[in-house]
C-alpha cells in the first residue's frame, strides 16, 4: 500500500493539451477506511518554472520547490503543484 512521502514516477501521463509523457507523483496522505489517497504532481517544465525561488515553500504561488540535491528521486530542479 502506497505511504506519505513515496514517489511515483509516471511514463504515460497525459497532459491537459493530450501528449503522453512522464510525471512524478507524491503521496500525501494513509487514508482510513474508504477515504481516498491524495497525491501531488510535479513539474521540471522550463516554461513554468519559476526563475531563482529558493528551495522551500512558496504558499502564494502553491510550489514547493526541491532542488536537485535530492538526486534520487528529482534529477533535475522539481517543483510540487498543490492545486
Amino acid at each position: 500500500m502506497p505511504k506519505p512521502g513515496d514517489v511515483y514516477f509516471d511514463s504515460d501521463f497525459e497532459f491537459t493539451d493530450g501528449e503522453i509523457g512522464q510525471k512524478i507523483i507524491i503521496v500525501l496522505n494513509a487514508p482510513i477506511n474508504s477515504e481516498p489517497y491524495l497525491f501531488v504532481r510535479t513539474t521540471s517544465d522550463k516554461r513554468r518554472l519559476y526563475i531563482n525561488l529558493p528551495k522551500g515553500c512558496h504558499k502564494n504561488k502553491l510550489l514547493f520547490f526541491v532542488h536537485d540535491s535530492y538526486k534520487e528521486e528529482f534529477k533535475t530542479k522539481t517543483y510540487i503543484q498543490f492545486h
